[in-house]
């Protein structure tokens, strides 16, 4: 009977230590995210995760983990269409009560505008008829939102990430 414990006992911290359940892998995956270098600072951040830790001097505070304070537009694709005279700066993110789209163009003429969820549902379609055009966001629940621009063609340009904040 003791013989049989002893079997099993090795047999049992055997197996526990050739398999691990876990494993460290310092990969993040998030949302957003991405890093600067200077000669001497490095500073990376990434959107998603939880804080985990919060440290200050006084002067300065370092938060580990989520930071979202002053976060901006992020064009999801580069522009697919070479001979678009055109550029739009969409603003503010995150939006609370509306978001505003401006373009630098001559003309706006048969610019157009899409605004998906987070699960491609379209929301809203649009026609730009000035040169700086709002989408009230104040309807929509907080989440992430997509900005699809198409030219004057009606071939698709760009896609902007909007975060709706819950302020």
């Amino acid at each position: 009977m003791i013989m049989k414990r002893l079997i099993y006992l090795f047999t049992f911290l055997t197996i526990g230590t050739l398999v691990s359940a876990q494993t460290a892998d310092q990969n993040v995956i998030g949302s957003a995210g991405g890093y600067d270098t200077t000669s001497n600072v490095k500073v990376s951040w990434t959107v998603g995760e939880v804080v985990t830790e919060t440290a200050t001097d006084g002067n300065n505070t370092l938060t580990q983990g989520f930071h979202q304070t002053n976060l901006t537009i992020t064009q999801i694709e580069e522009e697919l269409i070479s001979n678009d005279n055109f550029s739009i700066n969409i603003y503010p993110n995150p939006a609370v009560h509306s978001v505003s789209m401006q373009v630098t163009a001559e003309s706006v003429k048969g610019l157009k505008y899409e605004l998906n969820d987070n699960n491609g549902k379209l929301l809203l379609k649009g026609n730009f008829k000035n040169k700086l055009e709002k989408i009230d966001f104040s309807i929509y629940q907080p989440s992430i939102y997509y900005i699809r621009i198409y030219n004057d063609k009606g071939t698709f340009a760009d896609t902007y990430k909007v975060v709706k904040d819950r302020k």
